[in-house]
């Protein structure tokens, strides 16, 4: 076993151009018949000088590894996303038709270079390669969707959902000959890719209506065909992919003011064409990835649940939920650490991945609503599996918090105090280092003072406290915004003001991660 730690710094420089025309068209056909068209389209244009510097250091804190690495690059492309939606009613009551078309059209392209030194004990490295990439693509999206109520009961709506997409994408490296020109192709880092996907999809659900009670049921299948050719290898990757999809709902209304709402639905995602190409990418030589042709589209089960109850003539309002997230096949990584501390990373099938969380918080005014409790409360439980040099690491975090907040409302003043307490637990198999709980304590007062003559004043004050971190990150962070304004005009429609946002310069972003695929 080694240990090590790593020192990354980056200056990033970017330029963006980019122009945007949208446009949202309703025709009324007839009294029962609507079109609507949404055709929008964006041209773009980039440049990007990115510098990054890895430093690698053993135990007792000596360089033994340092990498910098520039990518530059300019960009340009043009996309767009339109709709077309034609809604047809009938005669019938709750009997619809709708069916919308969905284009997505992208050109990208892009033209740079990568130069990187790396300086170690035992080598040096130079890379110096330009690199170009042209990305296509052409998704056409459509949706048949008909509702038909068969009695006062029951409702059956049905759904085809119908997709043809076809893209590519080419991406070359070339290295310097003698001479000094970039003629030479590096096959390691080079790709041309044809992806052509068609996907159809076919939807019931049955719908019962009893007094306050809607429950719903229905099942999906769904079938998508993905054919994927390397054209620089001529080799291919083909799937043929089948799913059910079964939904759930619920919901109980016995009022404008109450409802529970209970729905259980499944998702699956087939794997994105660059987690599958088998080509390396070497935008930074210490962290390269790599494609996985053997990846397995993933299953979602998602359960939501929510409550609300808001009681009109004394103020008082509760909400609670809670929501719940299990995959099989999710996506994870698998990362491999060399001598030095680099890695080598792919996307792979991981099972067990799983998220949690429940929450719950009311509002309890008194003095005629003057004055506003505000209790809440938050749990969650995050669960994923990655592999490191091929051993299987879970992450799993509790986080706790609650919060409690007063809010005073006046002719002229508004006032919001209170205060939130977060503690978070993570732990993974592969490190005890990691396993290390820490806290957030948040205090803050938010006012709006409104004075004669059209003044007004408002302020937010946030004092945090971090604990469990290491010792340069357990700072106490004092933010105060203040703003000053003054309304003119008759209508108020005028208003100069002068604001001042952390007044004492202690804005400093805090945070600490755990990352599953780090140990």
């Amino acid at each position: 076993d080694s240990s090590y730690y790593t020192k990354d710094s980056a200056n990033n420089q970017t330029l963006s151009s980019s122009h945007r025309f949208n446009m949202n068209l309703q025709i009324d056909i007839d009294s029962l018949t609507k079109l609507e068209l949404k055709p929008n389209v964006h041209f773009d244009e980039g440049e990007q000088d990115n510098t990054t510097i890895n430093k690698f250091l053993d135990n007792s804190l000596t360089e033994y590894l340092t990498t910098n690495i520039n990518n530059r690059y300019n960009s340009n492309g043009v996309s767009s996303n339109s709709e077309a939606i034609l809604r047809r009613k009938f005669a019938k009551k709750d009997r619809e038709l709708e069916a919308k078309y969905i284009l997505r059209y992208n050109d990208n392209s892009s033209e740079g270079n990568l130069q990187t030194n790396t300086a170690a004990v035992l080598f040096d490295t130079i890379i110096n390669q330009r690199k170009t990439n042209d990305n296509r693509s052409n998704t056409q999206y459509g949706t048949l969707t008909f509702t038909e109520p068969l009695s006062k009961s029951f409702i059956l709506s049905t759904e085809y959902f119908i997709e043809l997409g076809a893209s590519n994408q080419a991406r070359y490296t070339y290295n310097a000959d003698p001479a000094g020109a970039f003629t030479q192709v590096d096959s390691l880092f080079t790709n041309d890719f044809v992806n052509d996907r068609f996907q159809q999809r076919g939807t019931m659900i049955l719908t019962y209506l009893y007094k306050n009670h809607r429950i719903s049921g229905g099942l999906g299948y769904r079938n998508i065909l993905i054919e994927n050719l390397n054209q620089f290898t001529n080799l291919g990757i083909n799937q043929n992919i089948s799913n059910f999809l079964p939904n759930f709902s619920y919901q109980f209304k016995p009022s404008m003011a109450k409802r529970i709402n209970i729905r259980y639905s499944t998702y699956s995602a087939p794997p994105s064409a660059n987690d599958l190409q088998p080509v390396r990418d070497n935008t930074n030589p210490n962290r390269i990835q790599e494609g996985n042709p053997d990846l397995k589209p993933n299953y979602q089960h998602q359960l939501n649940f929510n409550a609300n109850v808001w009681q009109a003539m004394t103020g008082r309002y509760i909400w609670s939920g809670g929501n719940a997230t299990f995959t099989q096949n999710a996506f994870g990584t698998n990362t491999t650490f060399d001598q030095f501390g680099r890695t080598i990373s792919k996307t792979i099938n991981v099972d067990g991945n799983m998220f949690a969380t429940i929450y719950a918080g009311g509002g309890y005014p008194i003095l005629n609503r003057k004055l506003t409790f505000e209790p809440s409360m938050n749990v969650s439980y995050f669960r994923n599996n990655n592999f490191i040099n091929d051993k299987l690491n879970t992450t799993s975090t509790t986080t706790l918090n609650g919060a409690f907040a007063i809010e005073v409302s006046l002719d002229s003043l508004e006032l919001n105090i209170g205060a939130d307490y977060t503690y978070v637990n993570p732990l993974t198999t592969l490190s005890t280092f990691a396993n290390q709980p820490y806290n957030t304590q948040n205090y803050f007062m938010i006012g709006d003072w409104r004075f004669p003559a059209h003044f007004r004043f408002k302020w937010e004050l946030n004092y945090t406290l971090n604990r469990g971190r290491a010792a340069e990150f357990n700072r106490d962070l004092f933010i105060v915004d203040l703003e000053l304004q003054k309304a003119f005009l008759k209508t108020e429609n005028l208003i100069v003001g002068l604001s001042i946002n952390d007044l004492l310069n202690q804005n400093i972003n805090l945070q600490r991660t755990v990352n599953g695929n780090m140990i």
